[in-house]
């Protein structure tokens, strides 16, 4: 073969090899999760204007190489989860997987109304998940739940069956102190999804349940800036990222409050959840932070109905989009 020929196709060659992506520097992310995940939105189905759509547009636009992988099913709760996580998730080898269950497991149905996952074995199916995808390598995400309208919820569900629960909105904090406990006790990510709603109003559907497009697009934003932070490095270190509880053990009769302390960014909207030993949660206070620093948030020892709290030991879970900080105190 004559020298111009082969000039040509060494060219050619060296034009294919720069033309081939480098699989190795794309970033594999997996959204794993039920009919919100997969794109359920009004009772039509969507993908394109649900948040995994909306939130690798938004990666994308920050020059990150992703590789997106959908798996989201509609109905399916976190032991379905379990059973298809090797096969459907595993098996593509992600970097990075957000795991959003939960809606559907404290879902009540049946002849003798029940949820559909106890909390206890929703607690442990999170764990089994996590401990998985951990052991291979992945970074996990968990999802915090949604915020639920009980109102528009109550008009295609028997709130009857939810009584015994203490309405859907306790049941439903219930398990999304779950998923923020988890993944404390575990050490991987934790994205509340509820402080990013600042209109419920338009941000849910006609169920209650379900966002709309703008709900997708307030959960997008608040996942792709944390997954961000992933991929390109640690968050910004704060000072002191613990709370202090003062008095600690706490006596109601001899100081009217305890005090809440913790960082905050001016911006932050907080959660700020008491549960018992049994993990029900007793108080749930929302808290937005104005300024940079410390803040306090004060605690009467008092329940969300405005009984005094029983005495003995409580978790107190601090959550925003950036921060979940777990602290204990004693009530005596």
């Amino acid at each position: 073969m004559n020298t111009p020929i082969l000039t040509l196709l060494h060219a050619i060659s060296l034009i294919c090899i720069v033309c081939v992506p480098d699989a190795a520097a794309q970033t594999r992310i997996c959204y794993f999760g039920d009919s919100i995940t997969e794109g359920w939105i009004e009772a039509e189905l969507q993908p394109e204007r649900a948040y995994p759509a909306i939130t690798d547009s938004i990666l994308r636009s920050n020059a990150l190489d992703i590789i997106a992988i959908p798996r989201g099913y509609g109905g399916e709760t976190s032991a379905d989860a379990v059973r298809r996580v090797d096969a459907d998730v595993l098996s593509q080898r992600p970097d990075l997987v957000t795991v959003a269950f939960g809606s559907n497991d404290r879902y009540v149905w049946g002849d003798d109304p029940a949820v559909r996952v106890p909390l206890q074995r929703f607690a442990d199916n999170l764990r089994l998940l996590v401990r998985k995808m951990q052991g291979s390598g992945v970074s996990v995400i968990l999802l915090g739940l949604p915020p639920l309208d009980a109102a528009r919820f109550y008009r295609y569900a028997d709130s009857a069956v939810y009584a015994a629960y203490g309405g859907v909105e306790r049941l439903q904090r219930s398990y999304d102190s779950i998923i923020a406990a988890t993944a404390l006790e575990l050490h991987c990510d934790h994205v509340p999804l509820a402080p990013a709603f600042t209109q419920p109003d338009i941000e849910l559907g006609f169920d209650g349940v379900h966002p709309t497009p703008p709900g997708h697009r307030a959960m997008a934003a608040t996942l792709a800036k944390r997954i961000q932070q992933i991929l390109r490095g640690p968050p910004p270190q704060r000072i002191s990222p613990v709370a202090s509880l003062y008095p600690n053990p706490f006596r109601p009769e001899l100081h009217t409050w305890c005090s809440i302390t913790f960082p905050a960014g001016r911006g932050e909207r907080f959660i700020v959840r008491i549960t018992d030993a049994a993990g029900r949660i007793v108080r749930n206070i929302v808290y937005s932070a104005h300024t940079d620093g410390q803040h306090i948030v004060p605690w009467d020892g008092r329940t969300d109905q405005g009984t005094r709290a029983a005495s003995g030991p409580y978790t107190v879970y601090i959550m925003s989009d950036q921060t979940a900080i777990q602290s204990n105190i004693l009530l005596m």
